[in-house]
């Protein structure tokens, strides 16, 4: 055990994304009988519910290497968690990395030049050094052997679960909200190039007409021609916007996971994705599929949906019994097992 009693210890700064911040809280919210510690805002406190020793530094700033480095070194963990692909680079530790997906390689026209270099720099440094990588779908560590293969037998994959509130009643204030919008299709998400909403909306066009409307939830726009952008809405919200529309449209390009599919899934509701992330790996032919960027198949699965949607609905009901599987206690027995193999509580 460490001088401070703290097996494992996390970077946490990050609780509060979308994404990450859901693999952070499911995860962190498992992870009983052993000691575990964490780095982390003092805003969050509370929310991480671990022992925390707090840190200011922002992420991807020269302050962070310095800050991140000194605050492990001084709590001398057995092991160091990272939930992002970013870490102390001086740091010598046993290490374990978190990456979720490496899309700044494979689409760098979406980023800035200097966060495309720099991500090169920390995913390959942590393939590199990490005792153990973490991934979130076969897809994910594909892409990472395609760029470090030596890393075979240290990358593994934990697939992510679901939020037990998504198994949960919706509140019927929420539900009533979103009445308003029906018959809608729905789409959830940021608004990053590589999401690909901008197809959504021109395949939607054609569908306005009929008297659908399309919700956008997740980032804000103009709202017109039966398009609503609701911006970030609160969880209790996002699944009354799940239960009731028609059908959830995911168009992404890429993704290392994928949590809308799988919410949708767990309300009941059809879904229609492009093959990314842990989608197709794990829902199968329970959810329907259209070829990335095509907007032509887009608008002709879409009009299927709409068209047939009772038998759509009655495949949701499979895709929903597939994902009742997916729990956050499964991914953190499963990160235990490799941490026990890392370092023995007890021993070093």
């Amino acid at each position: 055990m460490s001088d401070t009693g703290c097996f494992v210890l996390w970077d946490a700064r990050k609780i509060r994304d979308y994404g990450i911040g859901e693999y952070i809280q499911g995860v962190l919210g498992e992870l009983s009988g052993i000691p575990i510690c964490a780095l982390g805002y003092k805003r969050d406190r509370e929310l991480i519910g671990f022992p925390m020793i707090e840190v200011k530094s922002r992420g991807y700033t020269l302050y962070e290497q310095y800050e991140i480095w000194a605050k492990v070194k001084r709590a001398k963990p057995l092991i160091f968690h990272t939930p992002h692909y970013v870490f102390p680079i001086f740091y010598t530790g046993r290490l374990v990395v978190t990456i979720h997906d490496i899309i700044h390689l494979i689409y760098p026209h979406y980023f800035r030049f200097g966060a495309y270099q720099y991500a090169k720099l920390f995913i390959k440094e942590a393939l590199r050094r990490a005792d153990a990588v973490i991934t979130v779908s076969q897809r994910s560590r594909a892409d990472l052997l395609s760029i470090y293969p030596a890393a075979k037998n240290r990358i593994y994959v934990i697939y992510n679960g679901l939020s037990e509130e998504y198994f949960g009643e919706v509140d019927p204030e929420a539900e009533e909200s979103v009445r308003k919008f029906r018959p809608y299709i729905l789409g959830v998400g940021n608004n990053k190039p590589h999401k690909r909403f901008d197809l959504l909306k021109r395949a939607f066009a054609a569908l306005s007409r009929r008297g659908f409307n399309l919700v956008l939830a997740g980032f804000e726009g103009e709202n017109r021609g039966g398009v609503f952008h609701l911006g970030f809405v609160e969880r209790r919200l996002l699944k009354a916007l799940y239960k009731n529309a028609e059908v959830l449209v995911h168009p992404a390009e890429y993704e290392g996971f994928g949590f809308p599919p799988f919410e949708a899934s767990a309300l009941g509701t059809p879904v229609l994705s492009t093959r990314v992330g842990a989608v197709d790996e794990i829902l199968g032919d329970t959810v329907t599929y259209f070829e990335k960027n095509d907007e032509k198949d887009l608008l002709e699965k879409l009009t299927d949906i709409v068209d047939n949607i009772s038998l759509y609905r009655s495949k949701a009901g499979r895709a929903r019994d597939v994902v009742k599987k997916l729990r956050w206690e499964n991914a953190a027995r499963e990160l235990k097992e490799i941490y026990s193999a890392l370092a023995p509580i007890g021993g070093a």
